[in-house]
Formats: C-alpha cells, sequence, structure tokens
C-alpha cells in the first residue's frame, strides 16, 4: 500500500513532489505488478510518503507490517546538511524502516499459515536424529556433527528409550526431517529419513547426500520439503 500526501503536510510541499516525480512510493509500486499494491490517498504521514506492507493471516485479515517512509521534516527541523558531489550544500532526507513492524505479530502470522510446519529453512530445529539402540549413537553423533558443520540446525534424543516414542515426540515437534541410524546405517554410512508429512520412509540415503538436500533447501528456500533422494 503507498499512501499519499495528507491535505495539509507539514513537509515541503516541494519534497513531496519530488518523491512522487521519480524518487517516490508510487514509480517504484510498479515493479509489484497489476493489482499487488494500491495507492491510499491522503494516507501518508505528516513528515512524508511512505510504503506499508500488509499482510494476510490465515483468516484473510490483513495487517500492517514493514513499512518504509522519507522524512522530509526531521532534517528540516535540524537544519541537516551534507555536501553534494559539486560540493554545495544539500538537505537530507530520513528514511524510516522497520522490516516487520511488531516483531510479535509478525511472527504470530507466520505461525498461522504455516499451521507451525514450517518450511525445512525457516523451522527452529531442522533435523531429528535417532538412534535405534544404544549401541548406535556413536554413529548418530557422526551424523550430528557432520549436519552442524554445515549449519544445519539438528537435534538428537541418545536415550535407552523406544525409538518409535522418539519418533513420535519428534512428529510432534514438526521436525522437517527425521533420520534413524542402526545397523546397517552404521556399516554403510547411510541414513534413513522419515520426512514430515509423508508416509513412505527413504532408506539407504548417503550421509553426504543428506547435507545436500539440506543445504538445498537451506539455499533455495523452498517451501517444499525434498521428499526423494536424489541419485548419487
Amino acid at each position: 500500500m503507498s499512501p499519499t500526501a495528507p491535505s495539509c503536510p507539514p513537509a515541503p510541499r516541494t519534497s513531496w513532489a519530488t518523491s512522487r516525480s521519480g524518487t517516490g512510493p508510487r514509480p517504484h509500486c510498479d515493479k509489484y505488478g497489476e493489482g499487488g499494491y494500491e495507492i491510499n490517498e491522503g494516507d501518508g504521514a505528516f513528515y512524508g510518503p511512505k510504503i506499508d506492507l500488509q499482510i494476510k493471516d490465515a483468516l484473510g485479515r490483513e495487517w500492517q507490517c514493514g513499512t518504509i517512509q522519507l522524512d522530509f521534516q526531521l532534517p528540516h527541523n535540524f537544519g541537516l546538511t551534507y555536501v553534494n558531489a559539486e560540493g554545495g550544500q544539500e538537505m537530507p532526507v530520513v528514511i524510516h524502516r522497520a522490516i516487520y513492524g511488531s516483531l510479535e505479530r509478525f511472527i504470530g502470522i507466520i505461525i498461522e499459515n504455516f499451521k507451525g510446519a514450517f518450511p525445512f529453512w525457516l523451522n527452529p530445529y531442522q533435523v531429528a536424529v535417532v538412534p535405534i539402540r544404544p549401541e548406535h549413537n556413536d554413529y548418530a553423533r557422526k551424523v550430528v556433527e557432520r549436519l552442524e558443520d554445515e549449519g544445519i540446525r539438528v537435534e538428537a534424543d541418545y536415550a535407552d528409550i523406544n525409538m518409535n516414542t522418539k519418533i513420535k515426540f519428534f512428529k510432534t515437534m514438526k521436525d522437517p526431517y527425521i533420520v534413524v541410524v542402526g545397523d546397517k546405517e552404521a556399516e554403510e554410512g547411510t541414513v534413513s529419513i522419515t520426512v514430515r508429512g509423508q508416509k513412505q520412509q527413504l532408506h539407504g540415503v548417503p550421509l553426504e547426500t543428506l547435507v545436500k538436500m539440506c543445504n538445498q533447501m537451506n539455499q533455495t528456500h523452498s517451501l517444499e520439503l525434498i521428499g526423494e533422494a536424489p541419485e548419487v
């Protein structure tokens, strides 16, 4: 949303005119495409034009979160100047920028939108490691260390309890990947992966392939989980 000047803006009208003619919000909003923005006539701040970012929540309600605002009033009030490339004195423009607006509101909207099942790159823990028995803990730690070396957020449960209990807990936590390791995986240097929302488990996935899958989702910010191991 791009608000325009109020009826009586205290900031100099020449500054408002300059912002609208070439550097203001209206021209730059064109990059969002037809229907991607709207002009809110007369709703600009008293000190200058602004761009408000409206986000819809899970119920379709709109909330203002981020905003970028030009302030012509403060430099005028404080007599701020700088030396331009030609050696002359010019008055700067102050930019107010709030990326999230209310952080709590933004986080609430994100949680509702994904119902707690965040994309891989956004999830607090991305991979959960489950050793089947205590004798598999050493290999499980190697898996954890390899993932952590790549900056992948990983947790593990080394407790001597039933494997299914561990898996059930991590499913409740909505971890994207639950990695199970046992005799076969430790011997072959592989892992078995339970993908969130997917019934079929991926067996015999080389550890380095898992690392590549995780890195790919982190780098591309994919909204979908990789549900099949790529061929080596």
